[in-house]
Order: C-alpha cells, then structure tokens, then sequence
C-alpha cells in the first residue's frame, strides 16, 4: 500500500503492498473427495481506485513477476492459510488464477463452504512494487496495451506475494460469479418392492443472480431430486439437526441478542457464528469517539514521554493534567507495538492483531508522511509523537552535557547559512574645543570587522523492524539520549577547540596575555591580572572603559577560583613568614566559570595552569556563538524512510557556528613560567 501524496510527481512510491480486488468462481474437484477448486479474474488490467493511493493505480501485468504456486489467504494474513494456486495467467491484458483449497484449517473450510453456500467472495492480490512512475494530467502512458491518461500511478515493475479471499471490492466495473459444484456421495433409491438401487450422481450448481453472471459462465444446470424411504424420518432428522444448530446459536452468541436473533432467522452455522461474535467484540478504534479524538495523540504522546523517564510536573505542563492521567491509567509502560497500533487504529487501520506481514500497512496509518491532506484526515501521527518526545529527551541529555560555553561567549540569530560580518567603529572622536570661529573639527572614524558562520551537523536515528518486533521503546530512548549528548559533545568540542586555538590571539604584544611563576592563580596574580585588564586602550590609546567579570578556569584551578571568589579572608604570609593582611577585596568579583575542556588533553592548547580574566561578552566578546533562527539547541524531526528501511526514520541536526572575536574582550595568563 503506497502513501497518499497530493503532489506525486516529488515523491517514489516505495511502500510494500498493493491490494485490489476481482471476482471469484468456485467448483468442485474432478473426483469423489478431491479439494475444491477455484478461478479468479484477478485484474482487468485497466486503472484502480486502492485504498492507501491518492490516485487511481494501473499495473503492467508484462512487468509482473509471479509464480505459478503461488499461497492464498483469508483477508491478506498470513495465519489465515486457505489454498495455493496451480495456474496463473496474464494475457491480453488480464490476470487469472486458478488453484485449489488445499489448507486444513477453518478458514479454508469457511471459504470453500460459504462459497458453496453463494457468498460473493472476491479476489485480492498482494504484490510489491518495485518499480512505479507518476503520470501527470494531460499526460498518457499505454498499460497493457490499452492507452490511459493521468494522473495516475503506473506500476512497470512488481512481484505478486500472495492472493486473499475478502468480502469486499475495489473494483466496480467486475461482475461477479460463485458456483459451488459437488459430487452426492453413496445416493440410493428405493424401489415399491423394498430394494435399493444406484443413483446415477449428478453434479449439482447454485447460481448467483443472473445480472451478476459474466457472459463466460454457462448457465447452470438444475439439482436433481432425490427420494428417501421415508420422508416423515427425513422430516424429524432436519428438524432435529435445525434445534441442535439453534442450540449451538444461542450458547456461541450469547451476551449478544442481535446476532443471536439474525444468526437463527438466517441460517448461520457455528464457525459464521464465531466470526460474527469475535467481531463484535472488537475493541472500538479510539479515533471514532468524537469527544477524546483531539485530545488523543496528546495522551498517546504523554504516554510515550512517560516510557521514556519524563514524568512530573514538566510533563503536566506541557500535555495538561487530564491527558497525563489518561495515559497513566491506560497506557503506563507502553511500548513500541502498542504505540504504532493505537496510532494506526485512530487513523482507521481496521485490524486488530501485529502481525510482521502487516507492519507496512501498520507503519502507513501509524506514520503518514506529511503533506496537507493526509493531516487533514489523521487523528495521530505516530512519527509526530516519537519526534516530539526525541526532542524532549535530546535537550535533556544535551543540557546534561557542560554548558560552560554560555557563560563566556557572545550569542547570535542568523537567518541562513552566509557569512555574516559585524563591524566596531574605531578612531578618534574625542570632542575638542572650538575655536572663536565656531568651526567643528572632523572626527577620524574607521571600523573594524568580525565575522561568523553557521554551518549543519547532524545525525539519522532510526526506528527499525527489529525495535518495532522486540517492542522495544527503551532502545529509541537510549538512542535519542546518545544523540542528545552527542549534540552537545559535538559543539562542545567545536567551541572550545576554537577557544582554545588562541597562540596568536592572546600574545604579549597585544597586551592580553601574561606568563612567568607569579602568575600562578592567587589573590596577588589576579590583581595584577585585573590590572592588566583595566590598562587596555583603543586604537587611539584611550582606555576601553570596560570591566572584567568573568574568571574562567581549569578544573584543576576549580577550588582556587570558587574560593577567591567566595571568602571574606584568605590567611596568607609572605616568603619571609611576616604578616600580611587577610582581607580578601576580589570576594565576590570575578564570577568563576569552570571549563572541563581547557585541561583536557584531546585539545591543542590544554594547561592544567592557564585562566582567563574575562569582560561582559555581550560588551566585548572574545568569542561568538551564532545559531540559524536563534534555535540554540539541536532538533528532531521526521524524515522520510529510504526504500530498503521498513521502519520509522528521523533525523537529529544542529546549525550552528564559532568564531572568537575582540581579543581586548580577555586576558589570558599562563599560570607558570
């Protein structure tokens, strides 16, 4: 079954199955107690309206692959085994079958018998598409030798998998034949004088109405009477067998007084009874509730988050209170299967099992691709779901990971992936004195420039058939927290590899970086580096006439930092053991900011010793994170499966760019000599 799409000519059809359906003829086997045999006109080779295909679908029976044994089934499942074909035919432009009802179960025996009985039994056929074009309006393509116009998807290549037996077609323009024929076994007539005599076997045919009998079907030949030896005997055994079947009627259907009561006026046997009942005790799809339809995926989705760890108050807030009770009530600890299934059945997917062979057409209800008409029909979208419940679990794994970077860098919006440049006016615009003339003098104004870039990363996560069938909603969560701190592992690593490449940023000829033993991280080495900071001048030589806020550090310097920063008193002596005072006037300065990065060995440029004294970086920033519609976290969305991945398909990507920029924004201090 392809995936409904209004605009086709954009998109391949590389979905498993197609289904249509066509009449059939059923007839006895050749011999006493051979099986029943069948034939089927399975496609009339013109355009079909399918289910599950915004437009018609025709199919190039050349282009078809099939064996000619080929397994029937009951409604397209596999556990409902009914026969096998023994020959399958395409020609001028027509697909036959034939084949016999070869399986011992009861589903077999309620085909062959219910067809017998004159149920209308149609044909479906479940092929894989292999190869298919769109063909567009105003556009032709000849199909089995037979010139069609668009639109409409032309089949070129396919393998038949299977024929079904349904109670419903696709095809209106069929007619529609079953003839049941049967040998009477071991018949006998009785003569006046008490003697019995062979009676010769005659075929016996019911006919469909006559508006429905294609012209090849020849008209049926009428049953031959039968005498008994006793028609009173006759007449007690019917009425006998008729109480036991109404007895059997009411223990199969009871608790169910309308079937009950059509089971007995028409005739029903047990195995007609059970289907009936088991129908009827089929839970109702959520979707067809009008009052919980819109509040249905929050639930489902509210259930999900729950399966993955996200519970509390953060999950009320963002679902609301009823929804969060409903999923805890119904679906606490729901998992892979039971999440597709319910999102299927709210968008209509009638079955009410999992099966392997059904997970293409479970994967289309459950996960319709999304364009504006299949949103307008679906209630849930289960791809939907698990994307918003990736993202949640990514940005808490991702701001799980060292958020440092915040603290020192400057942050900016882009609105595409170009290089963007930010320019600082610069020269000389000191006011003067004017002269008794009453002339101004021109300033000297220059500019200088910075710039920055956003560029993708990202990563595919992927829900396959394996994860679907181990029911396996952990291993999506596990995966989604990897990718979430691979995110943030990743920019990391980008930032403060960028940060860290500083040789010809901060030198001692631009009057940002100081080395030697007394720069080791102290109360004394901190104020001379406050002074450094402060002694800093623009192209004019005029002080910058910005402060210093930030020590960042090592986690090697974490305890020194924190304690400059918190103590009112530190007790320090000098080298010749004389006292020295204890206050501490840098308490509460310089917030300390630690980076696990700038001491890890991995990065050029990693000492256990060096610290930087930093300004406000939305003043004068060292550095510049820039992020593509100011979405400063990475993101998780729905992507479209390739061909050969039954499953569902996401992908997780980050746009983003570093650049370090002024370096009057800092000073950086070895820490040693």
């Amino acid at each position: 079954m392809s995936q409904k799409n209004p605009n086709p000519s954009q998109t391949k059809i590389d979905q498993t199955e197609f289904c249509f359906n066509c009449p059939v003829e059923f007839e006895a086997a050749a011999v006493e107690g051979g099986l029943p045999k069948f034939k089927m006109l399975a496609y009339n080779g013109g355009k079909m309206k399918l289910d599950g295909f915004y437009y018609p679908v025709a199919v190039e029976l050349t282009g078809m692959k099939f064996d000619q044994v080929t397994p029937t089934r009951l409604n397209h499942d596999s556990g409902k085994g009914v026969g096998h074909t023994t020959e399958i035919s395409a020609d001028s432009g027509k697909l036959t079958a034939s084949g016999l009802i070869s399986r011992a179960t009861e589903f077999a025996s309620d085909v062959a018998q219910s067809g017998k009985n004159g149920f209308p039994w149609k044909a479906s056929i479940g092929a894989d598409i292999i190869k298919a074009q769109y063909i567009g309006e105003k556009q032709f393509a000849i199909v089995n030798g037979t010139k069609q116009t668009g639109p409409f998807y032309h089949v070129l290549k396919s393998q038949l998998k299977e024929i079904s037996f349904v109670d419903s077609g696709a095809d209106d323009k069929t007619k529609v034949t079953i003839a049941a024929k049967r040998k009477e076994p071991d018949m006998k007539k009785v003569k006046p004088d008490g003697s019995e005599v062979e009676i010769e076997q005659t075929e016996i045919e019911a006919e469909a109405p006559e508006t429905m009998v294609p012209k090849q079907i020849s008209t049926p030949a009428q049953p031959t009477e039968i005498h008994t030896a006793d028609p009173v005997a006759d007449i007690r055994a019917k009425a006998a067998a008729e109480l036991e079947r109404i007895a059997d009627v009411h223990k199969l259907c009871e608790g169910f007084p309308a079937i009950q009561a059509k089971a007995v006026a028409e005739g029903w046997d047990a195995t007609r009874c059970e289907l009936e009942v088991l129908k009827a005790k089929r839970p109702e799809p959520v979707s067809a509730r009008k009052d919980n339809a819109e509040a249905f995926p929050k639930t489902l989705e509210a259930a999900a988050m729950m399966s993955c760890g996200i519970k509390g108050e953060t999950l009320i807030a963002s679902y609301g209170e009823q929804p969060v009770n409903e999923a805890d009530k119904r679906f606490r600890h729901i998992g892979l299967k039971q999440l597709l299934m319910e999102a299927a059945w709210a968008n209509g997917y009638s079955e009410r099992h999992f099966s392997d062979g059904d997970l293409g057409n479970i994967l289309f209800y459950a996960a319709p691709q999304k364009n504006k008409l299949q949103a307008a029909f679906s209630s849930a979208d289960v791809s939907g779901i698990l994307s918003t419940v990736a993202n949640k679990v990514l940005l808490d794994s991702f701001n799980h990971v060292d958020q440092s970077w915040r603290s020192i860098s400057a942050i900016r919006d882009v609105k595409d992936f170009k290089r963007i440049t930010s320019y600082r006016l610069l020269g000389n615009a000191t006011y003067e004195k004017v002269g008794p003339d009453g002339e101004l003098k021109h300033g000297n104004l220059s500019e200088e420039s910075f710039g920055n870039q956003a560029d993708t990363y990202g990563i595919l996560l992927s829900i396959t058939r394996r994860d679907i069938i181990n029911d396996d909603l952990g291993a999506f969560n596990d995966r989604t927290r990897m990718i979430g701190r691979g995110a943030g592992t990743g920019f990391n690593n980008i930032f403060w590899a960028a940060f860290m490449d500083n040789a010809t940023f901060f030198t001692a000829d631009l009057g940002n970086y100081v080395s030697g033993a007394d720069t080791a991280l102290s109360i004394e080495s901190l104020s001379s580096l406050v002074t450094t900071f402060l002694n800093q001048v623009d192209d004019n030589g005029d002080p910058l006439g910005v402060s210093p806020e930030i020590l960042l550090v090592p986690n090697a310097l974490k305890a020194t930092a924190e304690l400059i920063y918190k103590a009112t008193a530190i007790n320090e002596t000098t080298t010749a053991n004389k006292a020295k005072p204890n206050m501490n006037i840098h308490a509460g300065q310089y917030t300390p900011v630690v980076s696990p990065y700038l001491g890890n060995a991995n990065f050029t440029g990693n000492s256990t010793t060096a610290h930087y004294l930093l300004g406000n970086p939305n003043a004068f920033p060292v550095i510049e994170s820039c992020f593509l519609n100011g979405v400063e976290v990475p993101t998780v969305e729905q992507a479209q499966a390739d061909f050969n991945l039954l499953g569902i398909q996401m992908r997780g990507f980050h746009d983003f760019g570093v650049e370090k920029q002024d370096g009057r924004g800092g000073i950086m201090s070895k820490g040693s000599a």
